[in-house]
């Protein structure tokens, strides 16, 4: 028998110096799967980005990886570039060369422009197209790279909207399950008062009953928008102030949203969604994308390769893949249970009826759990930014605790990473494509179990459809929750639950989190005592 190839034999950093135990069988098991979709439910620490790159190259034809979050691009970018990989992003990861040096005439140099806002977006010819565009450049590469990693939303538009990166023998789904929410996201779409006021002079929809009435609607707006697009395109050819530009591109964006809404198929929902100001907006979402997924995602690759430590056959299920098209190999973690454990610490049930005494106590039990540990940094889960103010406001340890909002993320979180103890991260949001390895984070308190949302139409849409969805979309984002601070065998993170919803919901959800998660989790009458400090 041939010797199954050393890291170094296939190129790979030499960072990968060896195989760790059972991971080279996982790879050519996978490999020699007789199905097309080969899925595996890898915890932490199991090596995933180097054995589907393993994968990849040893599969061999051309490979494509798709990941869910920036962070996770920039990982696989890093430590595999030492075996070809090409990275691409969408238009506004690189900046607009030719308004850098000063082509365009009606924008100035200093202004900080990408290239998804570039002025060859609105008609207008830019000679670095065909050589010296970042974007373009790199696009010509990736069309003929033999592994080449993206992010769901640029692959999506690029093979919708554009000509695509190239045919491909087999496509890797990384964070598996994020992919229907990555095609409902993708297909869903928003049209603004504003913009039919503004763009095409009509009046704002009536609000049709049914699906085939706002079909009807969008295609004959869509003929009227489309000359529209072509005469300000060539009215910013003609003359290309900055404001030509502008609604050159704003009858584009309307024209894609059109267009989607033409193209329902299958089950959608629509409401109108007013903002605190007033503004009216028509929201369309399709309540299960799975009937777009081959189209739009997979687009008949022959061997599609999904990760993700939470992935399992209610995942395959909602993406419309059943058995026995697929191979499922679920990996035990190799972290010690009693280095990971998930405890559920009674306090209060936590939900929008909890009474604010209820909330009182919650606030409490966490102020005792910091209390404890304030040798240490920790993370709060709070699910909404409202109970993460309310937490931060009435607790004792106030000025202990960092919170970001939508607009600054990821600065609060490198300002967390890099603060002393005690500081705690209090976030409704750092719940996938986070690491908080050792000593940026030793515990974690998850002050809600996070059920979906179900206020807006689409989820309650779901959620009728579906008994199991909302509390398999818990789970997967509790597990997920649960992995921000455990990133190696050494490595330490207590997590402590203070929603008494624990009580019933692992044992009724327990069938869709991995069974290396709920080796680690137990309830507990009292607050544990903390183990010893890294």
């Amino acid at each position: 028998m041939i010797p199954f190839p050393q890291p170094a034999d296939l190129g790979l950093d030499p960072k990968f110096q060896s195989w760790w135990p059972g991971q080279a069988e996982a790879i050519v098991q996978s490999i020699d799967a007789p199905t097309r979709f080969s899925v595996q439910c890898m915890p932490t620490g199991s090596g995933k980005t180097v054995m589907y790159v393993t994968q990849a190259l040893l599969h061999g034809g051309r490979a494509v990886i798709l990941t869910s979050t920036k962070g996770l691009q920039d990982q696989v970018k890093r430590e595999h570039k030492a075996v070809g990989l090409v990275d691409i992003r969408g238009k506004n990861a690189y900046p607009c060369r030719g308004v850098e040096e000063g082509m365009f005439d009606v924008i100035k140099v200093s202004d900080d422009v990408s290239c998804e806002e570039g002025p060859c977006h609105a008609g207008i010819r830019c000679g670095l197209k065909d050589a010296g565009c970042r974007y373009y450049d790199q696009i010509k590469v990736a069309r003929i790279g033999g592994l080449v990693s993206t992010n769901y939303k640029m692959w999506l538009t690029i093979n919708k909207y554009g000509e695509g990166l190239g045919n491909f023998d087999l496509i890797v789904l990384d964070e598996a399950h994020n992919v229907m929410d990555e095609v409902a996201g993708f297909l869903a779409t928003e049209i603004e008062e504003w913009e039919i006021g503004y763009l095409t002079q009509t009046k704002w929809p009536k609000g049709w009953e049914t699906q085939e009435e706002w079909r009807n609607w969008a295609g004959v707006m869509l003929m009227s928008v489309r000359d529209k697009l072509q005469s300000s395109i060539d009215n910013a050819a003609i003359k290309p102030t900055k404001d030509n530009i502008k609604k050159a591109r704003r009858y584009r964006d309307l024209e894609r949203k059109l267009e989607s809404v033409a193209g329902m198929r299958g089950e959608w929902i629509w409401e109108e969604i007013k903002d605190n100001k007033g503004a009216r907006k028509w929201g369309f979402d399709p309540v299960w994308p799975a009937h777009y997924v081959e189209k739009v995602l997979l687009r008949g690759i022959r061997k599609v390769v999904v990760v993700s430590a939470t992935v399992t056959a209610k995942t395959m299920e909602l993406v419309g893949v059943a058995q026995p098209d697929y191979s499922l190999w679920e990996w035990p973690s190799k972290f010690p249970v009693d280095r990971r454990p998930v405890i559920w610490v009674p306090t209060t049930r936590v939900d929008h009826n909890s009474s604010p005494l209820q909330m009182v106590s919650w606030v409490d039990r966490i102020d005792q759990i910091i209390g404890a540990r304030r040798d240490r940094k920790g993370i709060i889960h709070t699910v909404s930014y409202a109970r993460a103010k309310f937490l931060q406001e009435r607790s004792e340890h106030k000025h202990l605790m960092m919170m970001h909002d939508t607009r600054n993320t990821a600065q609060v979180v490198e300002e967390f990473k890099r603060s002393e103890p005690p500081m705690v991260l209090v976030s409704p949001s750092v719940t996938t494509g986070w690491d908080f390895p050792y000593d940026q984070c030793e515990y974690q308190i998850i002050g809600k179990i996070p059920f979906p949302d179900r206020r807006s139409k689409v989820l309650q849409a779901r959620t009728n459809n579906d008994k199991d969805w909302s509390n398999y979309v818990a789970m997967q984002t509790l597990v997920q929750m649960c992995g921000r601070g455990m990133r190696a065998g050494d490595d330490r993170c207590e997590c402590l639950i203070v929603d008494d919803h624990a009580e019933w919901f692992v044992r009724k959800a327990g069938r869709f989190a991995p069974k290396w998660w709920m080796e680690a989790y137990k309830p507990t009458a009292t607050i544990p005592s903390p183990p010893p400090k890294l």
